[in-house]
């Protein structure tokens, strides 16, 4: 019998912001609850295998592991996305698959993700409250946080953090944007979240004027 799910200290506490840091072990516990569904155990030997992907077309379940959690405490795994025509995404670049089955029209093969959402607006907390997810994001004050990496690097990853070559990306998003979409630039780094993120916000401040980038924090 395979052994549960655990999610990597020193991965997770490289990839993820600081904020974040603490919530490892709530996160690996509704985790390893959820992988122990239908959806989720075959979620799970994708995700434990280097390179194992996920084939979908629209309409299938978008392959996230995805929980939310509030400052007032309320916490909760989200309901998963069925994706939708012209989901953005980045391909994996291959062109032989172990299956010996090509990549069909409309098909999609993405990565099993682990995904985080840290809310601590108290505007957001209240629509939360109401059900309300249209809340217009100029009542927002505080933005909230959005993580996610793939699930194999978390839960089975082959190297050490600050030796390993990431490719990482920062979006902005807009309002509730599917999914996380909004401006957004990459990188590759060994550097952590912290340190890149330090990096972003010291160049802001060098700027004439501040970054045009929606959530930034400067602008």
């Amino acid at each position: 019998m395979a052994p549960p799910a655990s999610i990597d200290r020193a991965w997770w506490e490289h990839l993820t912001p600081s904020p974040m840091h603490k919530l490892r072990g709530e996160v690996q516990r509704h985790l390893r609850d959820w992988c122990e569904t239908e959806y989720g155990k075959f979620w799970l030997n994708s995700a434990r295998e280097p390179g194992g992907e996920i084939r979908i077309k629209a309409g299938d379940a978008i392959p996230d592991f995805h929980m939310v959690m509030m400052r007032n405490g309320l916490k909760f795994v989200a309901p998963q996305q069925r994706m939708r025509a012209g989901h953005r995404h980045v391909s994996i670049g291959a062109r032989d698959y172990r299956s010996g089955n090509p990549r069909q029209a409309e098909e999609l093969i993405l990565s099993p993700v682990i995904r985080l959402d840290l809310v601590t607006d108290l505007a957001l907390m209240a629509a939360a409250r109401r059900f309300d997810i249209n809340l217009p994001s100029a009542h927002v004050s505080e933005p909230s946080i959005l993580f996610s990496a793939p699930a194999n690097l978390l839960i089975a990853p082959l190297g050490w953090p600050k030796k390993s070559f990431v490719l990482y990306q920062h979006i902005f998003g807009e309002g509730n944007s599917y999914p996380v979409d909004g401006y957004f630039y990459v990188g590759i780094t060994t550097r952590s979240w912290k340190t890149r993120w330090a990096e972003h916000d010291a160049r802001c401040a060098r700027a004439a004027t501040c970054c045009s980038i929606a959530g930034c924090g400067r602008n």
